[in-house]
């Protein structure tokens, strides 16, 4: 993460994939990533994507949820979402207004889009994207894509393959029985993160009790 980091600073969009079972640390390396690079000083544009079952049906409503929070101007006439640095500055004016405006439906009715409204969602989120890489390097974390709908997962299939320039690290992640519909790619790096060991959980639950080790049928229970 930190080499593909790198890379983006002097332009190269770089795209990630990390893959692994429920509970080996996923979000904790993103966690540690990102701690240690705002550490190091380099200031970034985080902007967080939550897949969900519960949206599933509904075609960008996990990019909408965000594009909500941190993408619409705040009523003080800034822009909503505190982790999203100078993005009023850098909002490209002509390709955005219907992004905002797509991503104000609130009912499930409401959010349905026609497949010209797809494509010129799809356009207008990865516009945004680039107007703020443009103002300061962007770091797109979409968490559990085994989640998304099939125009999200379109959508992240763009970005692996367009092989654009910008200051953008894509962090994808998902469980490892999940596959993407693209598969493997040149432009695309993959983590993987293995299951732990009983060794390694015996190491953690002794960490964590002072006390005593644990037994061992309470470790092959865990």
């Amino acid at each position: 993460l930190k080499s593909r980091w790198m890379q983006i600073l002097e332009g190269k969009r770089q795209v990630v994939l990390v893959v692994g079972d429920e509970g080996t640390g996923k979000s904790r390396l993103l966690t540690e990533f990102e701690q240690r690079t705002r550490q190091s000083g380099f200031g970034f544009n985080r902007i967080p994507v939550c897949c969900r079952p519960q949206i599933r049906s509904v075609a960008y409503e996990c990019l909408a949820e965000t594009y909500r929070e941190l993408g619409q101007p705040a009523a003080d006439g800034g822009v909503a979402g505190a982790s999203v640095a100078s993005s009023g500055e850098a909002e490209d004016s002509d390709s955005v207004p219907l992004l905002a405006q797509l991503s104000s439906r609130r009912t499930r009715k409401e959010a349905a889009l026609t497949s010209s409204e797809k494509v010129d969602f799809g356009k207008g989120f990865q516009s945004w994207l680039h107007s703020l890489a443009e103002a300061s390097p962007v770091l797109f974390l979409v968490e559990d894509i085994q989640w998304a709908d099939p125009a999200t997962l379109d959508f992240l299939q763009s970005l692996v393959t367009a092989g654009q320039d910008g200051r953008i690290l894509t962090v994808m992640v998902c469980r490892s029985e999940f596959e993407t519909p693209w598969g493997s790619h040149p432009s695309q790096s993959q983590i993987a993160m293995p299951s732990l060991s009983k060794r390694h959980i015996s190491q953690l639950l002794s960490n964590k009790s002072a006390d005593e080790l644990p037994s061992d049928e309470f470790v092959r229970a865990v």
